[in-house]
């Protein structure tokens, strides 16, 4: 974590009275454990989580986290001990399909999304939904898929 993120992160002498503000979520987030879901054509896909994340103060919210693995970038605002997704936000990437090869527009929907943090501010839970819908830029055949993710992270 970046010198000076810390925040009010409870920590080794913190207590669950401490006051959570944006700074207490700032930094790197592994998680430990961890299942994202995907659903489309009537299977459904399980994968774990495997990516940290990453949150800095944000400009225009209280928070921002920026996908390690995409352009993606995710507002929240700190409610509580959660961060909480600003709504209606859209993600979109590119990417290829495995079995034409064909190039695919990938758009992802939050519709809702938490981060909670623990109350000594060490560890957090995540829960996201949402829907992704992939558009083959060859056929222009598209595939809704909703998608859930949970995941528990400690802080590095």
């Amino acid at each position: 974590m970046a010198s000076g993120a810390s925040g009010n992160r409870g920590g080794s002498g913190g207590t669950s009275a401490e006051i959570i503000t944006p700074s207490s979520f700032v930094g790197t987030w592994q998680p430990t454990s961890g299942t994202f879901t995907e659903t489309g054509n009537g299977t459904s896909t399980n994968q774990n989580v495997p990516d940290t994340v990453t949150w800095s103060l944000g400009t225009s919210s209280d928070l921002v986290q920026v996908d390690a693995t995409s352009t993606c970038t995710l507002d929240a605002n700190v409610v509580g001990n959660r961060a909480v997704g600003v709504p209606d936000q859209i993600c979109t990437g590119i990417s290829t399909d495995t079995g034409t090869g064909d190039q695919l527009f990938v758009e992802f929907a939050f519709s809702s999304y938490t981060f909670a943090l623990s109350s000594d501010g060490q560890t957090a839970t995540e829960s996201i939904s949402g829907d992704i819908n992939y558009t083959d830029t060859t056929t222009f055949d598209q595939l809704d898929c909703p998608f859930t993710q949970t995941a528990t992270y400690s802080v590095q």
